[in-house]
């Protein structure tokens, strides 16, 4: 016999998504300001793994280059590439979040709380 909807199991679940919802919104727009308003750094994990794997691609575009002016060439577009590539990682997560905080509110199918978080 399938579980009612309205158990204090599923009920708890959607109660938990809600909350981590909120979590990983307020945590996304934190990064978000850290990273581009703060004067300081500060490292979170969107950062650093974004800036990461940006790195290790230009690591592979600096293999066949020897004089430093043409490794400055390509190095110099690091930063910005990195920052702009950010950007669909921020709204992915935040995607992610408000899916979590429709579903939670009620929206019964994981797809359309997709659908109706990204509209």
């Amino acid at each position: 016999m399938p579980e009612p909807i309205f158990s204090a199991a599923w009920i708890s679940l959607r109660i938990a998504v809600f909350a981590l919802s909120i979590g990983l919104v307020l945590f996304t727009i934190g990064s978000s300001i850290r990273t581009l308003i703060l004067p300081r750094a500060a490292n979170d994990w969107p950062t650093s793994f974004t800036f990461g794997v940006v790195r290790r691609v230009f690591a592979l575009l600096l293999l066949r280059r020897r004089d430093y002016v043409s490794r400055d060439r390509i190095m110099a577009y690091y930063g910005p590439v990195s920052l702009l590539l950010l950007l669909p990682v921020w709204l992915t997560l935040i995607l992610v979040a408000y899916a979590g905080l429709f579903w939670a509110t009620g929206i019964d199918s994981l797809y359309d709380a997709f659908v109706l978080s990204g509209s």
